[in-house]
């Protein structure tokens, strides 16, 4: 019988990374995406992994994991299925099955404790690709880029830090012949327990600033999250961030008086940004959200505006109805604070999420929708993405 799944990656590594395949109904789009990845990294099709190294069973991921594991490994005994761990880097950390000679398949192709299962390693694998999407996976047969894994059958899922970034990720997998797909609720529990076991280990405060990280930061402002013993960064804010930095920041921001606002805008001595900085009570003690910006787009005295409909600009000691507001202003005038500051002081006291409406595509009034009817405040970015006939569906 015909592997139309293995067929279909052949000609895809045929056509090359940016070739055309009728994939389909043939695999799933996270599939295809993960084996133009891995085209692109030039990865073995047949190969084993070589990569190895010694593993740290006392690293945070290590020991929060090991309980879970040991539970799910008693649970697990008899069915054929292994449970694996891997760290950030896709180096398995942990393996835990009870059938051996399900443990001597798995090694020889090198599916243990300190081999590297990383995507641009192995190719399509459960806990690389589960990274890389950061969302559950689950990759059966053909479906594994390395012709090495074509027996064998895997759910994945990333494990996060309370702040979300990825710490590594779980497995749960095994011979073909007794995997499900079943298996990715599974795994999707054990990572859920693990992920648990972080936050209860974590001190108070730590988990403050991860909370206000996740609230905050965004994929292109350069944000940090900080108190005087902690930081947290998102990629754009790493250039601003070093030791003697954290130690100036610190010391500029609690040098402010507070006492009349939560925000207030810096300018660094020696430095071509400014920072817009908000104190954040929340926790043991009060830290701090920062959002770096050049002087030109901070704009120094300009401000945005906070409108409802069509209605003029409101004053800032004007109230201001429910319903539809418009925040207008160049970029870098204090928009995202805006609309935070109003959810909080005028919002409906629901959720908060945010929606963007990307260009040349449908405008997602299904989710705003479901949203609103939920109590969620809902912020629309990209508004001048709509379509201009649609623009009456604001006021229903």
């Amino acid at each position: 019988m015909p592997d139309v799944v293995r067929e279909t990656r052949q000609e895809l590594m045929r056509a090359g990374l940016r070739g055309e395949v009728r994939a389909e109904g043939v695999v799933p789009d996270l599939i295809l995406r993960s084996w133009r990845r891995s085209i692109g990294n030039s990865v073995d099709t047949t190969g084993l992994s070589r990569r190895y190294r010694d593993i740290d069973t006392e690293s945070i991921l290590c020991r929060a994991a090991a309980p879970v594991l040991d539970r799910w490994q008693h649970r697990l005994a008899d069915t054929g299925a292994t449970v694996f761990l891997s760290d950030s880097a896709g180096n398995i950390v942990s393996r835990r099955a009870g059938d051996s000679s399900v443990l001597r398949r798995l090694d020889r192709v090198h599916a243990a404790e300190g081999f590297d299962y990383s995507e641009d390693s192995v190719g399509t694998n459960g806990l690389g690709t589960s990274m890389v999407e950061r969302s559950a996976v689950y990759v059966e047969g053909s479906q594994h880029y390395n012709e090495a894994l074509a027996d064998l059958a895997c759910a994945a899922a990333p494990v996060c830090t309370p702040a979300g970034s990825v710490l590594g990720s779980v497995s749960v997998g095994g011979p073909i012949e007794v995997a499900n797909p079943m298996m990715l609720s599974l795994t999707l529990e054990i990572g859920n327990q693990i992920e648990e076991r972080l936050r209860s280990s974590a001190r108070p405060q730590d988990l403050a600033l991860a909370m206000s990280f996740m609230r905050f930061r965004s994929s292109d402002r350069p944000t940090v999250v900080m108190d005087h013993e902690s930081i947290l960064v998102n990629t754009p804010g790493l250039p601003y961030v070093s030791v003697d930095s954290h130690v100036t920041l610190w010391e500029l921001v609690n040098a402010h008086d507070w006492s009349s606002s939560e925000t207030a805008r810096f300018s660094l001595d020696g430095a071509a940004s400014q920072v817009l900085a908000r104190r954040v009570t929340g926790g043991p003690r009060a830290h701090f959200v920062l959002h770096f910006s050049a002087p030109d787009e901070a704009g120094g005295n300009r401000t945005c505006s906070v409108r409802q409909g069509p209605a003029p600009a409101a004053a800032a000691d004007e109230p201001i109805d429910h319903g539809l507001f418009i925040v207008e202003g160049p970029r870098g005038s204090g928009r995202a604070t805006a609309v935070e500051e109003l959810h909080a002081n005028q919002g409906s006291g629901g959720g908060f999420e945010s929606v963007t409406v990307a260009q040349g595509t449908p405008t997602p009034w299904p989710e705003i929708s479901d949203l609103l009817a939920d109590g969620t405040d809902v912020l629309v970015r990209r508004c001048e993405n709509v379509p201009e006939h649609e623009y009456r569906r604001w006021r229903t």
